[in-house]
């Protein structure tokens, strides 16, 4: 029994402890998690401030997040999506938490009109504009 052991994997996948295992599953069951532990892979938000950074930027490795849940299914365990570069959607309550102080990441597609590509086409230096772009980097 591997389940949560074996690094990053979506291990809720057609599991029907988990509620996976239907035609309609829940978004959770496709997000990457793994057991973690936390005398290993501390958060440390005040190192990372002392080193310059931000929490969640990559200034320093003491900056990048590892958000965690207890385990409903092995105790005294701990798991995270946020370890594996997933987001935990199976806890919606944990996605209302407070950025301020925090480098918030986010990918976009760039598509128009959202997204435009403005590389130059004499320095050829990439650069992007545009609604959603101005927004998130505002």
């Amino acid at each position: 029994a591997t389940y949560g052991l074996d690094g990053c994997k979506a291990y809720d996948v057609n599991i029907s402890l988990t509620g996976c295992d239907g035609a309609s599953p829940p978004e959770h069951c496709g997000s990457p998690w793994c057991y973690i532990d936390l005398d290993l892979c501390p958060k440390k938000d005040d190192l990372c401030i002392a080193n310059g950074g931000l929490p969640g930027s990559y200034t320093s490795p003491y900056c990048r997040t590892r958000d965690y849940v207890t385990s409903d299914l092995y105790a005294p365990g701990y798991l995270s999506y946020e370890t594996c570069g997933s987001i935990n959607v199976y806890n919606v309550s944990l996605l209302t938490a407070d950025v301020e102080g925090h480098v918030l990441q986010i990918s976009v597609i760039p598509a128009a009109p959202w997204v435009i590509d403005k590389t130059s086409p004499i320095s050829g230096l990439k650069k992007f504009g545009g609604p959603s772009y101005d927004f998130f980097v505002e």
